[in-house]
């Protein structure tokens, strides 16, 4: 595989961590190993964008249904001509 090439320094702790994974087989090699940690660090980067889209899209949504009931609400009340929403609110606290 072509790519760049550069040094990376870790701490003993870590070199040790990628040392043993290397010498159990579940990596080809140092480089192996970094590669997918950076690959999987790339995804994990992208999931909160992806989740605050996800979010936008559910409030707007939320949004549009509630002013679908309120507006219902105003044009077919029970409890008579000319009264609003506003004046529902207002009762509600008393």
């Amino acid at each position: 595989m072509a790519g760049s090439a550069f040094t990376v320094s870790l701490p003993h702790e870590l070199a040790a961590l990628v040392r043993a994974r290397v010498g159990s087989g579940a990596f080809a090699s140092s480089s192996a190993l970094i590669r997918e940690a950076v690959r999987r660090l790339a995804l994990t980067a992208a999931i909160p964008e992806q989740v605050g889209f996800q979010e936008q899209r559910v409030d707007r949504k939320r949004a549009r249904t509630a002013v679908r009931r309120l507006l219902r609400m105003r044009t077919a009340t029970t409890l008579g001509a000319g009264v609003s929403v506003l004046d529902l609110r207002n009762v509600g606290r008393r």
